[in-house]
């Protein structure tokens, strides 16, 4: 397997694409934003690839979406 990232390019996309190519996320973080009142400020999608090659920790592809449902970074990261 190439890059994850690379073999699944969604920058750009918004949840609805990301869905429907990926499969529902293993955890979902919301962002809210620190004004008066609170504004929703995004989302990250997390999903549970397992142990990746070589790698001794679990590896993750993080999605971080933006305030207007847009992708803004994907990137596999151990934890």
């Amino acid at each position: 397997m190439s890059s994850f990232s690379e073999q699944y390019d969604v920058k750009g996309c918004g949840s609805d694409e990301v869905s429907s190519l990926l499969g529902p996320a293993n955890h979902i973080n919301e962002f809210v934003l620190e004004t008066d009142p609170p504004q929703y400020g995004g989302m990250e999608w997390i999903y549970d690839l397992g142990f990746y090659r070589d790698y001794m920790d679990a590896s993750f592809l993080e999605i971080t979406f933006s305030q207007t449902n847009v992708v803004l970074r994907c990137e596999v990261s151990t934890h």
